[in-house]
């Protein structure tokens, strides 16, 4: 059937079937600008064209290219921010040896400094210890006892301060060996206070009857001295240096002597613990 039947009407004024009024005829196809044109039976268009908009094509062209040129600046930013941190890591564990060598060079330093602190103060801190306890006639003219004398020395080159001596010298009825020092209540001598360096120090400690002094000789009776001094070396005001000494007469028809006895011939950390009696 050709487009001419189909547009003739028909004989009672209408028309045909397969024309209706809504019927819709595209007209023209236009793609190269404006999009897609749609009419209806009398032409008139019924929706304006759809535009393409090209500016957020740009917009979004544009911060794609700001994405990656930042996301460039950022991969290089954070290289040079690796390198920089492994450059100081490097340094930090240089930094680290080198500390500790300094470390145990001072640690040496302090070491042998301290030793040598130690060798000045024992070579030239005060050192009080007893000597051989003196015995001789008194008074020389007409001798009517032997007078025992004690005698300190300071071997040190600081002078030895704040001295405190405690002494006792007795005759025991039985002549045997034994430890005197904790057997007898001790007497002080309080002149002697200060001892200069390299000096000595002696003060009488008993008057012994001659008379006494033939009973020794046979064996019947021991004459004891003992002693203790306590002073400051001049260094460590705070610690008190002790010198322990504990003896034993010995007389014969030639000579006399004094013989060690016990274990209170000693100095400082050597003494025993154990005290004197109380002095009077």
């Amino acid at each position: 059937m050709t487009n001419e039947n189909q547009q003739q009407p028909l004989q009672n004024g209408s028309t045909s079937p397969l024309q209706s009024e809504h019927t819709i005829i595209v007209d023209t196809k236009d793609t190269t600008h404006h999009g897609i044109k749609s009419t209806n039976k009398q032409g008139n268009q019924s929706q304006p064209p759809i535009p393409i908009d090209k500016t957020n094509n740009r917009i979004i062209m544009i911060a794609t290219i700001v994405i990656a040129v930042a996301t460039c600046f950022y991969v290089a930013f954070a290289r040079l921010q690796w390198l920089t941190m492994s450059a100081q890591l490097s340094e930090m564990k240089s930094s680290s040896v080198e500390m500790g060598k300094q470390s145990k060079a001072m640690q040496e330093l302090a070491d042998n400094t301290k030793r040598t602190d130690e060798t000045l103060r024992f070579r030239d801190r005060a050192f009080v210890y007893f000597l051989d306890p003196t015995f001789s006639l008194y008074p020389r003219d007409n001798p009517i006892v032997w007078a025992i004398g004690i005698n300190l020395t300071n071997a040190g080159n600081m002078p030895a301060r704040h001295i405190s001596i405690h002494y006792k010298c007795f005759v025991s009825e039985k002549s045997q060996n034994i430890d005197p020092f904790p057997l007898e209540k001790w007497s002080s001598d309080e002149t002697i206070k200060v001892i200069g360096p390299k000096q000595d120090a002696s003060f009488l400690a008993y008057q012994m009857p001659i008379d006494t002094l033939t009973d020794i000789k046979k064996g019947k009776k021991a004459a004891y001295i003992v002693a203790q001094v306590k002073y400051i070396d001049g260094f460590d005001l705070r610690k008190l240096r002790v010198t322990q000494m504990s003896r034993r007469l010995f007389v014969d028809n030639q000579s006399h002597s004094f013989a060690r006895v016990g274990l209170h011939n000693c100095a400082d950390d050597d003494c025993p613990k154990q005290e004197f009696a109380k002095p009077k």
